[in-house]
């Protein structure tokens, strides 16, 4: 059962090394552990799976072959356009077909989602905000130093309901990985 905070938005969506080959989807955003990316395509030819159509029928074959099955599964940096106009990035984006290619569709794990942006993942970031959608308590409106002079900022709720969100800024800049150990 989907939560009741669950947030779909449509969009087309791209890896970021093959920009020509496109594909129309969906973007979970709320409502999971991890944001999810549907594309009613293909992003990538899967190394674990073939498929041939033939006046007959169409035979599909999956591959034992550990290498591409890790090939396969490897953090993809996926690019896409929002319903909205708005850009949107998703980093270390895993995955490939939620089952046999009976529906020709490709399904992601994303680690980090950034919308307003495309971003490679390897670019330095001097702060961060972010929010957790459950499995939380709220927490009051504060600010707090790290060890090696980063700064964690709780920052206030404006009314009841609303997701309690934080900042963290970095002694130096980091990539969205680092910033992700780091918090």
């Amino acid at each position: 059962m989907e939560d009741a905070e669950t947030e779909y938005v449509d969009g087309v969506f791209w890896q970021i090394d093959t920009p020509d080959r496109r594909a129309r989807g969906q973007l979970k955003l709320a409502g999971a552990d991890l944001p999810e990316l549907v594309v009613d395509g293909l992003l990538f030819d899967e190394r674990s799976y073939s498929h041939s159509v033939t006046p007959t029928g169409m035979t599909i074959a999956k591959s034992a072959d550990p290498h591409d099955r890790v090939a396969d599964f490897r953090p993809r940096t996926i690019h896409g356009e929002l319903s909205d106009g708005s850009l949107v990035s998703a980093l270390d984006a895993r995955g490939g077909s939620p089952s046999i290619h009976f529906d020709f569709s490709q399904q992601f794990r994303c680690r980090c989602v950034i919308v307003g942006a495309h971003v490679d993942g390897q670019q330095g970031y001097a702060a961060t905000r972010f929010r957790l959608v459950k499995g939380y308590w709220p927490l009051p409106a504060g600010e707090a130093t790290t060890s090696d002079g980063s700064i964690l900022r709780v920052l206030p709720v404006n009314r009841p309901g609303d997701a309690q969100w934080f900042e963290f800024e970095p002694e130096q800049p980091a990539t969205m990985n680092h910033l992700d150990l780091l918090v």
